[in-house]
């Protein structure tokens, strides 16, 4: 995935979790990952797995889109 791409995948996790008054801490427990991870994902650093972006897909429907 391009470095853009992973961007703006970050932005649309932190705006999803923000815009539902979340901490990094409480949204990484309902998907099963480590706070660690989710800021990750965040800041564009590293990109869900396969797994991951299913449990993303439940908050966030169009996140495959």
């Amino acid at each position: 995935m391009k470095m853009n791409h992973r961007a703006n995948l970050g932005r649309l996790i932190k705006l999803y979790r923000q815009t539902n008054c979340m901490s990094q801490k409480q949204f990484s427990e309902m998907l099963g990952v480590s706070s660690v991870t989710l800021y990750r994902w965040e800041s564009g650093t590293d990109i869900p797995c396969h797994k991951s972006m299913a449990a993303l897909s439940k908050f966030i429907p169009h996140i495959y889109g």
